[in-house]
């Protein structure tokens, strides 16, 4: 085949290694063995009940839910000169943050993304401390009838919170992408020509 300029497309970035087998996924042993390793989560609730009136009573309940023990994977065979920076304007909108501007964003050269990826897995804290907080509120009201019929209803509105605050790793420098954090729920987000916007050190994905 002809990874080559054409009259359609482009020369194909990973030509080199396209259709090989290459890279590879470690684990830091640091991340498996130990205590306090593994994702977890821990969970608190209160809540009080009060009857409004005879067979007729109001229920609410707070709910606070932490995480912890994130993890990352970081692909170790890129290096800070593999990326190049660009901006994108911002829409001149009123209700846009930044608005009129421009952002600044990273993006993996063809000699950096056609370098097999190597990934690291290993506990996000040492890239920094990375949060996941949830809290909520249940309202529930319920009502007995005479005739033994029950009903109820209610609202649980909540908001969930994530910060990522970047620290130096230790030993090594970071990159702005190919890093990936692991939530406590669902999958990491597979590799992209793409970036988010960085300072110049590797960021990893927030759960949110």
């Amino acid at each position: 085949m002809n990874y080559n300029v054409n009259g359609e497309c482009g020369a194909l970035a990973s030509a080199a290694t396209f259709g090989t087998v290459g890279g590879g996924t470690n684990y830091d042993p640091d991340l498996l063995r130990g205590w306090g390793k593994r994702i977890n989560n821990w969970e608190m609730t209160a809540g009080v009940q009060h009857e409004l009136m005879p067979r007729v009573s109001l229920t609410v309940q707070y709910a606070r839910r932490w995480y912890g023990n994130f993890r990352v994977t970081d692909d170790t065979n890129v290096t800070a000169t593999d990326y190049t920076r660009f901006t994108v304007g911002v829409p001149n909108d009123s209700r846009v943050p930044n608005s009129g501007g421009t952002v600044t964003a990273l993006d993996l050269t063809p000699t950096g993304f056609a370098r097999p990826a190597q990934y690291l897995v290993t506990l996000a804290k040492n890239y920094g401390d990375m949060t996941e907080v949830f809290t909520g509120v249940n309202i529930g009201l319920q009502a007995r009838l005479q005739n033994g019929l029950i009903l109820q209803g209610g609202v649980g509105p909540g908001r969930r919170a994530c910060a990522l605050r970047r620290a130096p790793l230790r030993g090594r420098t970071r990159h702005p992408r190919r890093t990936r954090a692991r939530p406590t729920r669902g999958a990491s987000s597979p590799r992209s020509s793409g970036t988010t916007p960085s300072t110049g050190s590797r960021a990893g994905a927030s759960t949110c």
